[in-house]
């Protein structure tokens, strides 16, 4: 579970990025933007499938031992 939660956090900070690059490169080539645009997408797609499987992870995990 902790390696797809930090695989969505890796993740965020990549979308974060990408989104700083498209900002910074809003006038310009409009193929790479459209390209950036879609590996937003992707990347999007792929942290909330790690958050959903670490969920889901966590909810099979069997409960903690009573002390």
């Amino acid at each position: 579970m902790t390696a797809l939660l930090t695989g969505a956090i890796q993740t965020s900070y990549a979308l974060d990025r990408l989104r700083t690059l498209a900002q910074l490169h809003r006038g310009d080539d409009p193929i790479a933007l459209a390209q950036i645009n879609d590996a937003l997408d992707l990347l999007s797609t792929a942290k909330a499938a790690l958050i959903q499987d670490a969920d889901v992870a966590a909810a099979l995990q069997p409960p903690e031992p009573k002390r």
